[in-house]
This record gives structure tokens, C-alpha cells and sequence, in this order.
């Protein structure tokens, strides 16, 4: 879509900006998984996964497993799992990292079912096979068990007190105490059958006779009872929980339903899910119920949300009488052998939705039946239970070397009406490699939101086709595109797979914050590859803010390769404060708000977020808010290739540039080695084209950055070098190599502060012959809108002949224009667009194409709201002309 905006040309007035209210729904507003953060997460939106890819599942083979048929799983706090086959007569434990299997055999026809693990280590189980109820304590073998002789118990529900209640298949709520072995059996008048149990927080117990159809509610001491006949009596009612929402859900097996009961209201809700299925467990997972279903073998995600029930009931309650009887049974104990196993680990097998409806996801997920379920949010992962197997759901599989990615991608509310979302701008190069020549190949790219904290059930896609040398601009895919308002994470760019690669796409987005009025607060990045990522065994690190009082860090990681690690806290003098070490599947991506909340200190000043890779690849991402504007500062990550002797912070400014008299940068230095690192600092005043004359002096300051410490100079342009009204390029030059890192800002009279962040660029990042510098988002479209001043630094000691080449969203050449720089100097070119084609355009492409022969240059484009005064420095793509 070509958008073209023709505008007078005009003055540009001086801004004057109001107060801002705080944001609360920050850009990054999640959980690190470490420990829970005060900033709230956006509600998940509901929209259901797309049908594409939406998750992958993986087996881990246990050694003689048969079907691992429990009616549960037990995740424990170090990410193991606790498991049981009826089949089998076996207990299991797999290891958090999926590489040991321990194993349990128990005596012929136990068949162990339901488990229990309490604080102390201890679990207890009911045995479908033996009709008995058992205490295992895995650190000895130690085996205890009482016959439960009026029938077989289904699960188990600790009071408390020492006791436990046992629903039994013969109609039953058994409480059983084994300080003394007794069984006391509370009998309600006409129930044959109770399913699995739920203990409410008040002592009531509910459970469900799957026999006669109908739900049962039992007092704190089991003496009364209270009974809802289902509508239907086929339906086979299973499990019961405690839903998100505060009711009770329950899975009807043979209808292939789900209900929502009130029991305030006496109201159920029945819902229909696909045909023939069977639900089994339930878990709450981010305002869906999660079921798994045992004909098919799937796990379901189903949002209540947006889907309208079958058919709504009032059911009539009745009291009903309970008879208790007793018995006490002698503990008969047995020591049971551990055995060990290597579990095998096959690849991941990529996984397809069965069903895509209103409000339900279905993915295929088990070998055969799926039964119990257990979620590990901080690990990302959903275990379950089938044959031969204990299986892992994770998201999907991030990988694709030429995918591109925007780790950090939003479309979430703000406060007082604002709003965060991304803007994306996809080029489509249209040039076959090895073609000199444009070629007329369409790029169709599939658009995947990998939603932060979520693990399956939810990834919105949508499907974007942008024709060759073209640009496509999107304001909200997020909220638009792929439908999906009120949700962040990363946001993945994906050939079709069929008809197109993405060695001809480049991306450019731009996540911001909306004002009433429509001015933006926001930062830009450029669309990454994998070959980007930080990859085992390396280490990266971000610097956090100098005023950590009023500049809020958010920081987290979006995984491409399922990683181990550690993420830490080193502060400006090199002492780590904080570690979290993590084990993430790819495709995961988490962010804490912020990230010291996120790890349990105090926000820091000038320290050093740091990522290090054990295994796998990730993507660190981070920005700095400002209290007052809320303007997000994009945080680069610096791996060790990063750091260097010699490098230039381009768009630099002390009270000139476009963002005024107000107008400074703070540098941020680390020197990594083992003697201090001795760094000069020189500034290039840029100057317009046309305004020559001779050589601007460079004035130059030092300082020393000692071993392993971070030292930060606040308005080091005016503080070190004595300059005001400039904007340029400033030059460090160190004995020893550093890294660096710049905030350039301003400050609205209202207070806080706006701008851009930068890292150091070294000459690899330079443009040269034959290479050209391309950026997608060039935007002049009114005096008090949007506009692009391009600056070039020639790094070499000649003069630089430039071509800029212009080209509008469609592919169409609006103008050339040929610029000489002087040696080893900077220049700008204010409205660079309307300057060189005469009209506006909201979206443009800028071509800078050095001459044959020509030294290197450095080129950034300064785009900035006018509204605001916001300013973002966008960097090309350096690629073939």
C-alpha cells in the first residue's frame, strides 16, 4: 500500500509538552518467573490458538512403562515429575531435566493410581487393584498400606488435620485416619458411585456420582449431604475443580462436555466440545479450563469466555441422608527397590491443532489416551501422562534461520486510556539471489505472536503477502492482523514454506505508547535472524538506567532454542546481586517488570543485567520507562564480539538537534578485562549540507574505566567537552576495549525525560562500496507529525561521494540525490523525504549508497514525533546494493 501525504512546507513550532500521567500497564508487564511482580499482566486475550503450528510436544520413553494411567501427576519444586501406571504397578519420578527415570514396582495388581505428595516428602496413593490406600516415603522404599475393603478408593483430598477423604467407587466418602487405620464412611442416601474429589478452602467436600448422574456436596464432618441430579444421566461426571472464575467445572466423559456449576445459584452451564470426546484431568490455566482427553488423545484449551453454552440449567438441590459406618485396618509395610533408567530423548514432534472453534483449541498430544496433567509455568512446560510415555507440551518451535523476529511486540491498554501496540514495516527486496535484477516473487509470510508466560493453546497468525520491492506497514497487527488486543510477546515473521523464503525480507517496527491526542512515546528496532542470537556457551549483558529511582527497568528473554542458564544482576562495581538460574523451552518467551522486582532486590543504578547461555539461544530484550513521560528506552544487549577500541555514538546531542535546548547524552562504560581502560572522547558537530566551511574542531576529554566496573558520564558532551547547541557523532577511543552505551534525551517542562538509546557502532557496522545502508521507515507526513533527519559521518580521510535513493511503499523511485561528505566529518539533511522528493509520505524507503572507491560512513535516521518530541534513532540494514 503506497501512503503518500502531500504538505505544505512549514517551521517547525516549538513543542510544549503536558504532564503525563504514569502508565501501569507497562510494555513488559510480566512475571520473570522467579518471583511474582506488583505491575498487573494484561489480561489473555480470548482468541483461540491458530490451527498453524501452536505448540510442540515431546515424549520422554520410560523403561517398561506400559500406559502411565494415573489419574494425576505431581510436579515438585525442583521440575521433577511424579507419576504412576495401574498398568504397570509402578511409581515413577522423571528428573526436571528429562534424562532419569526412578521406578518403583510395586507387588502384583496394585494398580496405583491417584497421587498425593505432602510437604514432607511423603506421598500417598490409592490402589485401584488391591483396594487400598498407601503411604510411600521415596527416600527409604518404605511402603505402608491399609486394605480399604468396601471398595476401591479414587483420589485422595489431605485435611489437614492428619486425615484424609477418600471418595469410594461403592458410593461412599471414606475419612480415613492412619494414626489409627480407621476408615469412617459417610454413605449418602441413593449414590452409587463417587468420581475424583474437590476439597473447598471451608472443609466441604464435592464430588460426583458418575453412576447416577449427579454432583454431591458433603459437609466439613461428612454428616450431611447435598445433591444436583444432571440433566443428563449419561453425561458420566469425572473430575471436579474449582475453576478461575470461581465456579465448579467438571468434565463429563461420555458426552464429550464441559459444565460450569454455581452452587450459589444452583445454575449449570453445559458446553459441547468436538465430537467423541473424552475429558479426563482438569487444570485452571490463564482463564481457560485445561482438559485432557482419553479416545483421541489431545489436550483441550477452553475459553469460557467466548463460547456460548449448549444448554443452561437450574438444578434443584436436595438434602439427603448419610448412614456412617467404620472399620480399622492394620498397616502392612514393605520396602520397595528403586531402579534407574536413562530416559531416551527424541527430537520434538511438531504439533498441529485437531480443531480450531470458538473458544477451544484442541492439540494432538498423547500416544493414544492422555490422562493426568500437570502445568510448570515457571519452566514452560505442560506435562501429561500416556502410553509408554511422559509427554511435554511447549509453545512452538521458534527456529527458522531465516525467520526474522521483534522479541518485544505489544498490543495492551495503558493507563488513562493510552494504549501500547507495535507498528511493522516489511520490505520486501523482491531479488532472487544471484539476480541482479528485480524479479516479480510475492513474499508470503505468516505473522505469530509467541504471547509472553504462555506455554500452548494460545498464538495468534495471520497471514501477510508484500509484493516485490514493496513495503508493507502495519499500525496493531497484533490487535488488528492477527486479532489478538491485550496480549505482548514476540512477534515472529515466517516464510510460507511453499513459495517463499525470506532471504528478500527486512523488517522494521516500532513499539510505542499512544496519547490522548495521539502523540507517541516509543522506541524502534529492526527485525533480527537467529544468526543474532546469544548462542551457548556466551554471555551478554544490558545496562540498566543511571537513575534507577525514576527510570524503570523491564528486561526478559524470548527463547529460539530451548536454553539453560542463568539470568543476574552485576551492579556498577561488579558484585552480582541477584541470579536466576532457568531452563526454557524454545519458542518461550517471559519478561520480568521490572526485572529487580523480577529477582528480588532493589533497583540498581548503572548495573548490568547479564544472560548467560549454557545451552541453546535466546534473545535478551529490555527497555528503560520513564516515570513521569512514560517513554520507553530500547536497551541493547551487548555480546562479547560487542565491545571494541574504537567505536561512535551517532545522533549524539547537547542542547541542538531535534529535540532542542533540553537535549543531552549520558554514556555508560564497561571495560570486561583485567587493567583499567584508559577512553578518549571526541565529538563531530554535524552541520547541513551546503553549510561548509572548515573543519569543525573536535574537542577531546578522557576517562578511565577500571576492571569489571561500569562508569557512567552524565551529559558527557557539555560535563567533559564544554559544547552546547550541537548534535553529531561522538567518537571513543580506548587503549583497551569497552563497551558503550548512550541515552540521548530531553525533557518536556512537565519533567521526565524522552529520547533514544544506542550502542556504540564499530566499523563493521559501517556502509562501504559495494554495500549499501537501507531504512524502511522514513516518515515526513506534516509539521506537526512525524519527520526523518538523516545524518552521515565519513570515517574516512577523503571526501565521500553519497547517493540517496528515495522509493515510496509501492516500489516506486520518487527521487535521487547525490551529497558529498567532507573527510572525516558529519552532516545532516533535516526532513531528509520532503527535502529530496518534494512530497510527504508516512512510510518511505532511504536508500544510501556510498560511491565505488568511497571509505566507509556511518548513517542514522533521527525520526521524531512532533507531538511529543519523541525521538528514535533507526540504523539500516547494511546489505548488496
Amino acid at each position: 500500500m503506497r501512503v503518500v501525504t502531500p504538505f505544505k512546507r512549514t517551521p517547525r513550532p516549538t513543542l510544549a509538552l503536558p504532564a503525563l500521567a504514569f502508565a501501569a500497564a507497562s510494555l513488559l508487564a510480566a512475571s520473570s518467573g522467579h518471583a511474582q511482580t506488583p505491575t498487573p499482566t494484561p489480561s489473555p486475550t480470548p482468541i483461540p490458538a491458530s490451527t498453524l503450528v501452536p505448540a510442540t510436544s515431546t515424549y520422554y520413553g520410560v523403561l517398561n512403562g506400559g500406559r502411565y494411567d494415573s489419574a494425576n501427576l505431581v510436579l515438585d519444586a525442583d521440575g521433577s515429575i511424579w507419576s504412576a501406571s495401574a498398568n504397570e504397578n509402578v511409581i515413577l519420578k522423571l528428573s526436571a531435566d528429562g534424562t532419569k527415570s526412578t521406578r518403583w514396582t510395586m507387588t502384583k495388581d496394585a494398580a496405583p493410581s491417584s497421587l498425593l505428595k505432602l510437604p514432607d516428602g511423603t506421598i500417598w496413593l490409592t490402589e485401584l487393584g488391591g483396594f487400598n490406600v498407601a503411604r510411600f516415603n521415596p527416600s527409604t522404599g518404605e511402603l505402608v498400606e491399609w486394605a480399604d475393603t468396601s471398595r476401591r478408593p479414587t483420589a485422595l483430598a489431605h485435611k489437614g488435620d492428619g486425615t484424609f477423604w477418600l471418595p469410594e467407587t461403592n458410593g461412599a466418602l471414606a475419612n480415613f485416619n492412619p494414626a489409627s487405620g480407621t476408615f469412617t464412611y459417610y454413605k449418602g442416601e441413593g449414590i452409587a458411585t463417587l468420581s475424583y474429589p474437590w476439597l473447598d478452602p471451608d472443609g466441604s467436600v464435592f464430588s460426583c456420582d458418575f453412576i447416577n448422574g449427579s454432583i454431591v456436596r458433603f459437609s466439613r464432618d461428612g454428616t450431611s449431604a447435598t445433591r444436583w441430579a444432571l440433566p443428563s444421566r449419561s453425561a458420566v461426571p469425572s473430575k471436579i475443580i474449582r475453576g478461575f472464575d470461581g465456579a465448579l467445572w467438571i468434565g463429563f466423559y461420555n458426552t464429550g462436555q464441559l459444565a460450569r456449576f454455581d452452587p450459589l445459584l444452583n445454575e449449570i452451564k453445559i458446553y459441547q466440545l468436538s465430537f467423541g470426546s473424552a475429558p479426563f484431568d482438569l487444570v485452571n490455566y490463564k482463564n481457560r479450563i485445561l482438559y485432557s482427553e482419553q479416545r483421541s488423545g489431545f489436550i483441550g484449551f477452553f475459553d469460557p469466555a467466548t463460547t456460548k453454552p449448549s444448554n443452561v440449567v437450574t438444578l434443584s438441590p436436595d438434602q439427603i441422608t448419610v448412614t456412617v459406618s467404620s472399620q480399622t485396618a492394620a498397616p502392612a509395610t514393605t520396602t520397595l527397590t528403586p531402579v534407574i533408567d536413562d530416559v531416551p530423548f527424541p527430537a520434538p514432534l511438531g504439533v498441529s491443532g485437531l480443531r480450531d472453534l470458538s473458544g477451544l483449541a484442541e492439540l494432538a498430544a498423547g500416544n493414544g489416551a492422555v490422562y493426568g496433567l500437570a502445568v510448570d509455568e515457571r519452566r514452560g512446560r505442560i506435562y501429561f501422562g500416556t502410553s509408554g510415555n511422559i509427554g511435554t507440551l511447549t509453545p512452538p518451535t521458534a527456529i527458522g534461520p531465516e525467520d526474522q523476529y521483534f522479541p518485544s511486540a505489544a498490543s495492551v491498554g495503558g493507563a488513562g486510556g493510552a494504549r501500547w501496540q507495535s507498528q511493522i514495516v516489511t520490505w520486501n527486496r523482491g531479488v532472487p539471489v544471484g539476480t541482479p535484477t528485480p524479479a516479480a516473487r510475492p513474499l508470503v509470510l505468516t505473522e505469530r505472536l509467541l504471547p509472553s508466560g504462555w506455554i500452548a493453546g494460545f498464538s495468534p497468525a495471520a497471514e501477510l503477502t508484500v509484493g516485490p520491492n514493496q513495503l508493507s506497514s502495519q499500525d496493531d497487527p497484533i490487535g488488528n492482523e492477527l486479532k489478538a488486543p491485550d496480549s505482548f510477546g514476540a512477534l515472529r515473521l515466517a516464510p510460507d514454506g511453499a513459495t517463499s523464503t525470506t532471504s528478500d525480507l527486512f523488517s522494521w517496527g516500532r513499539v510505542s505508547y499512544s496519547r490522548p491526542d495521539g502523540g507517541t512515546y516509543g522506541f524502534a528496532q529492526n527485525g533480527i535472524k537467529a544468526a543474532q542470537a546469544i548462542s551457548a556457551p556466551e554471555s551478554a549483558f544490558l545496562f540498566t538506567p543511571p537513575d534507577a529511582a525514576t527510570q524503570r527497568t523491564n528486561a526478559g528473554v524470548f527463547v529460539l532454542e530451548s536454553s539453560r542458564g542463568a539470568v543476574s544482576i552485576v551492579d556498577a562495581e561488579g558484585q552480582t546481586r541477584s541470579t536466576f538460574p532457568y531452563d526454557w523451552p524454545s519458542g518461550y518467551h517471559i519478561q520480568g517488570s521490572t526485572i529487580f522486582q523480577a529477582l528480588s532486590i532493589e533497583a540498581l543504578p548503572s548495573a548490568r543485567v547479564v544472560f548467560r547461555v549454557d545451552t541453546g539461544r535466546i534473545f535478551p530484550f529490555a527497555v528503560s520507562l520513564d516515570a513521569a513521560t512514560n517513554d520507553p528506552i530500547g536497551l541493547d544487549v551487548f555480546p562479547a564480539k560487542r565491545q571494541s577500541s574504537s567505536q561512535s555514538i551517532l545522533g549524539a546531542a547537547r542542547g541542538g538537534g531535534p529535540m532542542g535546548p533540553t537535549s543531552r547524552t549520558d554514556l555508560q562504560l564497561y571495560n570486561s578485562g583485567s587493567a583499567d581502560a584508559l577512553v578518549s572522547i571526541s565529538f563531530r558537530a554535524s552541520r547541513a549540507l551546503g553549510a561548509e566551511g572548515p573543519p569543525s574542531g573536535n574537542p577531546i576529554g578522557f576517562v578511565t574505566v577500571p576492571p569489571n566496573k561500569v562508569v557512567t558520564l552524565t551529559d558527557v558532551i557539555g560535563a567533559k567537552l564544554g559544547l552546547d547547541g550541537v548534535i553529531g557523532t561522538l567518537d571513543l577511543t580506548s587503549d583497551k576495549s569497552v563497551f558503550a552505551f548512550a541515552r540521548v534525551t530531553a525533557s518536556p517542562a512537565a519533567g521526565g525525560h524522552y529520547g533514544f538509546g544506542i550502542a556504540g557502532q564499530i566499523l563493521d557496522s559501517a556502509i562501504s562500496a559495494p554495500l549499501r545502508g537501507v531504512f524502511l521507515a522514513a516518515t515526513d507526513n506534516g509539521y506537526n507529525l512525524f519527520h526523518s533527519d538523516l545524518h552521515l559521518t565519513n570515517l574516512a580521510d577523503a571526501p565521500t561521494a553519497v547517493t540517496l535513493r528515495f522509493t515510496t511503499s509501492d516500489g516506486v523511485v520518487a527521487a535521487t540525490r547525490e551529497v558529498t561528505l567532507p573527510a572525516r566529518e558529519t552532516r545532516s539533511i533535516e526532513d531528509v523525504w520532503y527535502s529530496s522528493t518534494g512530497f510527504g509520505a508516512s512510510v518511505g524507503r532511504v536508500d544510501v549508497i556510498p560511491a565505488d572507491g568511497s571509505g566507509p560512513i556511518f548513517a542514522t535516521l533521527l525520526r521524531q514525533d512532533r507531538r511529543t518530541g519523541d525521538t528514535d534513532a533507526l540504523l539500516p540494514f547494511v546489505i548488496p546494493r
